[in-house]
């Protein structure tokens, strides 16, 4: 049975995020969730990373501008709200601050981080 394109985007996302999840373990981060969800939204990947929460976004798309382009600031307001109740939840969290990062995941296979990709006000 065929896909549907809703199907495809799905398990291009997924790996996306195995991709982005692979390389920031090389990079030493620690990784402590993956698609956390809240009433907010999703929040692809939160991981520590020298005493700093890091919550990353992941994109898959065709090249580094379409990547950079879906950082909506609706979406990045969201993803803040949902680190915002992660953080209040883990009392062993409360002090460390937090960075948004993103990583672009080009095809083939290509993955590029984005630290700083936005700062919360």
């Amino acid at each position: 049975m065929a896909k549907t394109a809703r199907q495809l985007a799905e398990i291009r996302g997924r790996r996306a995020e195995f991709w982005a999840r692979l390389v920031l373990r090389i990079k030493r981060y620690k990784i402590l969730e993956s698609r956390y969800k809240t009433r907010w939204g999703e929040v692809d990947i939160i991981a520590v990373h020298k005493n700093t929460i890091v919550v990353v976004e992941v994109k898959y798309r065709k090249t580094l501008q379409e990547c950079y382009d879906a950082l909506q600031p609706v979406f990045q307001r969201r993803i803040e709200d949902a680190t915002q109740k992660y953080q209040a939840e883990r009392p062993e969290l409360h002090d460390l601050p937090i960075r948004y990062d993103a990583v672009f995941v080009l095809p083939p296979i290509s993955v590029v981080h984005m630290r700083n990709a936005w700062i919360s006000y």
